[in-house]
């Protein structure tokens, strides 16, 4: 039996532990063969069972085990139990070596070591340096170390104002705080930023990230770690794993694989661009042409040779892009400034106003499909990061590559750097104009015979909408973000902008802006709060105050075309929605959300009285309605409408409407309705008229407070239940007997609120005693 173990455990250790584990000779890079550890673990701890029977009956049996059998054994279990995904630190997608570990540990201590007010990290770009000091942050903030970590990218030009936003109102002396500077080029003035002295906060720590050692020595870091390169070996690990070579591992394409890898020259980001573009290609004559573009002698202005090399190795990943929008796309994108995330909002503004699918592409709509296409292949090709909430960021030395590789010709245009001024009036082939956070004359520059497609302004001042902007032909696009207009309403220029097809008005409204219209548009987004913009939602429009309405023609637009709508005046004296401001057949099928309030004329939401020969369906999308002071609404829905009208309705609030006498008084499948609140309605006497047993089963929250005249809530005609209802709260209602017109089971009701009920006889009429319902105080 001893023999055969021995024999058994042999084969299994050569089998598993040399074809795919290998602990222990790849022992340095545990971490780069994760992936394949998990895959050969499931067989890994079926062995391993078969084994421990073996030697259980063995060792029953009286018989002997050798050592190393036994050993084996315990070797699997450790093997089994190792957590592979916590030891993963990921640097596009690869998990580096036993040094880079090392690294991180020693950056670690040292921003650990009270003694170290100023930490540097120093290496080539495209190292993993803004990678490591990320993962050092979250650990030393779950630590709680630190009481906050301040991350900043400083770059080569420095926006100290932007710096001095990310730092402000967050250095509370005290706290122990991390501020991590990624990316600096030179000397750091602390005192302007508003960084403390060591001396005046012993809490603070500072961490840098540079490219270049005298950095650190300048600014006086108490210590400097050296990022160094990946090994050749790891280099050609992540190369395998970005190219899936390990599928299509023929002689040939390894020994080109190898040979382009050591072209990337161990750095990262080459690496993981250049294989990426690879990945899937199975004919030699596409590995020789990426080969021999990285062998080839270029020379750039300026340049030092380790750069040369990384942009090489980004332009054969450009290179091998078979989509053309990707590629376009790709190079657009150097408009954004280092280290911005960028949101896919932004990458559609950009990509329409560029003209990324030239002149005959159908509408936005269709364009923004297009885009979000083209980001995912630059996501698969590594040549942008996904960042969190779906946003992207383009790495620094990518960023500067797509400058170097896109042509000369001049489309977009960021008026954030001031060598840009001067090319929005000599150039007249301009597509895209971008602005954020500078410059009061925007609209000062003479824009005839123009080919601007998007205007992109975000947190500008701006003296006032120039009327400039209407002779814009070809205009598509206008982003108005937090931004300061002085004077006139914007609203009266933007109207005249014919060719326009979407419009993002957020945070931008002036004194002047009252009666707001604007032209029909396939996409708008008008807000008076700053927000980022709903992507599910392609048309919004929400006031707050009651100063602001929108005009007879825009109303009518709005309510036909809009998916979440809310506003606080209505002029026009409508008695109701549909059909006098809506035609009937339209029946407001797009509509998600909707709120109304301060509105004296509206008597119903919908009339179909005269329709009846017609059973109407209205609202099927709409997920939320408020009404709020709708001082003259008698009714929702006066006639009748079809049974799936609302059947989408989650949430029904009404507030403060003093002559509303009934909600629903046909038989609608309300089957979704969840959260039910009704306020301050003197005049309602039932909530609900007709009542299907198989209405309110998702309902989880009923609120009734201040509706006096209410004798009964819910007048179910049989025994019914709630098997949703969490929680109920029946208040100041006066006349109110019974809360349910029959027996209810109430078994997930966690809270039960009853007050200033001075007529409450019961839960429900006639109450059947052995039912079973928890009994709350009251």
């Amino acid at each position: 039996m001893a023999s055969f173990l021995t024999n058994l455990v042999k084969t299994y250790v050569e089998k598993l532990i040399n074809g795919g584990i290998a602990e222990s000779s790849y022992i340095c890079c545990f971490t780069c063969i994760a992936k394949d550890f998990e895959e050969e673990r499931a067989r890994l701890e079926i062995e391993r069972t078969t084994i421990k029977q073996r030697v259980d009956v063995a060792t029953s049996r009286g018989e002997d085990v050798q050592a190393n059998a036994l050993y084996w054994e315990e070797e699997a279990d450790k093997l089994i139990q190792e957590d592979t995904k916590t030891k993963q630190r990921c640097l596009f997608g690869f998990c580096p070596h036993i040094i880079w570990e090392f690294k991180y540990k020693e950056l670690l201590d040292a921003l650990n070591d009270d003694n170290n007010y100023m930490t540097g990290l120093q290496g080539m770009g495209g190292t993993g340096k803004t990678t490591m000091v990320k993962e050092v942050g979250k650990k030393l903030k779950q630590s709680k170390k630190f009481t906050q970590i301040i991350d900043t990218a400083v770059s080569f030009s420095p926006d100290i104002k932007k710096i001095q936003d990310d730092i402000a109102d967050r250095l509370t002396n005290g706290e122990k705080i991390l501020i991590i500077l990624d990316d600096v080029w030179g000397d750091i003035d602390f005192n302007e930023i508003g960084i403390p002295y060591r001396d005046n906060h012993k809490g603070c720590r500072i961490l840098i990230t540079t490219r270049n050692k005298l950095v650190c020595n300048r600014l006086g870091c108490s210590k400097t770690i050296q990022l160094d390169l990946l090994s050749v070996e790891d280099a050609w690990m992540m190369f395998q794993r970005h190219a899936d070579l390990r599928k299509v591992s023929t002689k040939d394409l390894l020994e080109k694989g190898r040979k382009i890898s050591n072209e990337c020259k161990r750095l990262p980001v080459a690496i993981a661009a250049i294989a990426s573009s690879l990945k899937g290609k199975q004919r030699r004559e596409e590995w020789d042409v990426a080969l021999k573009s990285l062998q080839k002698h270029m020379s750039m202005h300026g340049a030092d040779d380790e750069l040369l090399k990384i942009f090489k190795c980004l332009q054969v990943s450009y290179d091998n892009m078979k989509n053309v929008n990707a590629k376009r796309l790709f190079l657009m994108c150097y408009v954004f400034r280092e280290d911005e995330v960028i949101s896919i909002e932004k990458l559609t503004r950009l990509g329409i106003g560029r003209g990324l699918f030239g002149e005959d592409y159908g509408n936005c709509k269709d364009a923004r499909i297009q885009i979000i296409i083209s980001k995912n292949k630059l996501l698969d090709s590594c040549l942008l990061l996904e960042y969190y909430l779906s946003n992207v960021k383009m790495h620094d030395l990518v960023r500067d590559a797509a400058q170097w590789i896109a042509n000369k010709e001049i489309q977009t245009v960021n008026l954030y750097y001031k060598n840009q001024k001067a090319k929005v009036e000599r150039e007249a082939n301009i597509k895209y104009l971008l602005c954020e956070g500078k410059l009061k004359d925007l609209f000062s520059f003479k824009l005839d015979g123009s080919k601007l497609e998007t205007l992109d302004w975000d947190d500008c001042k701006i003296d006032e909408l120039s009327h400039e902007i209407t002779k814009l032909e070809k205009l598509k696009l206008l982003n108005l973000e937090d931004c300061k207009i002085a004077r006139i309403n914007p609203f009266e220029v933007i109207d005249g902008c014919s060719s326009l097809e979407e419009l993002y008005f957020s945070g931008s409204f002036n004194e002047f802006c009252r009666e707001i219209t604007f032209p029909k548009l396939q996409r708008f987004y008008i807000d008076e709060l700053p927000r980022r913009v709903n992507e599910l939602s392609s048309k919004w429009v929400s006031f707050r105050k009651d100063d602001i309405f929108l005009s007879e023609t825009s109303h009518k637009y709005c309510l036909q075309e809009a998916e979440f709508l809310g506003l606080r005046r209505m002029e026009g004296g409508w008695r109701n929605i549909i059909p006098e401001i809506v035609p009937m057949e339209h029946g407001m099928n797009d509509l998600v959300e909707l709120s109304l309030g301060s509105n004296s004329q509206l008597r119903c939401l919908i009339d179909s009285k005269h329709f009846e020969s017609q059973v109407t369906k209205v609202f099927s999308k709409l997920v939320g309605l408020e009404l709020r002071n709708l001082e003259n609404l008698e009714e929702l829905f006066n006639g009748p409408l079809s049974f799936d009208s609302l059947n989408s309705l989650e949430n029904l609030s009404i507030e403060d409407c003093k002559h509303l006498k009934s909600l629903f008084k046909c038989n609608l499948n309300l089957f979704n309705l969840k959260s039910v609140s009704l306020e301050g309605c003197p005049m309602l006497i039932s909530p609900f008229q007709i009542i299907e047993s198989t209405m309110f089963q998702k309902l989880e929250v009923l609120t009734i407070i201040n509706c006096p005249r209410i004798e009964l809530i819910l007048p179910f005609k049989s025994a019914h239940d709630f098997p949703s209802l969490e929680s109920t709260t029946i208040a100041s209602c006066d006349k109110l007997k019974y809360i349910f017109g029959k027996n209810v089971e109430l078994g997930s009701l966690k809270q039960l609120e009853l007050g200033g009920l001075p007529n409450l006889i019961d839960i429900f009429p006639k109450c059947n005693r052995s039912m079973h319902y928890k009994k709350f105080d009251l």
